[in-house]
């Protein structure tokens, strides 16, 4: 089933104030379980094929829950997002992370 962010598109982002219903993001654990999350309407956009997007706030969301959770798995090569999450979470500085 696949979920469209209603909202006259201009560019691809959701027009200022206008946010659109809540979209359920699963993420797989590495336990084999499913973890359901909702992305706040106001965090999703369409992108311009219609498709739902995931606006700066909501990418940083998944990526803390992943950092949280430890759900990345080893074919999986981590994101910018997640490792920046990752080092704040470890209260790092760049220097200390690296």
């Amino acid at each position: 089933m696949q979920t469209t962010v209603s909202c006259k598109r201009r560019r691809g982002r959701t027009p200022q104030g206008v946010a659109g219903p809540d979209y359920p993001y699963t993420l797989r654990l590495r336990d084999g379980r499913t973890l359901v999350v909702e992305i706040p309407g106001k965090w999703v956009t369409a992108d311009r094929d219609g498709t739902p997007a995931f606006l700066p706030p909501a990418v940083e969301m998944v990526d803390r829950i992943r950092v949280l959770l430890g759900s990345v798995r080893a074919f999986s090569p981590p994101s910018p997002g997640y490792i920046l999450t990752l080092r704040k979470a470890l209260g790092l500085t760049q220097q200390q992370f690296a």
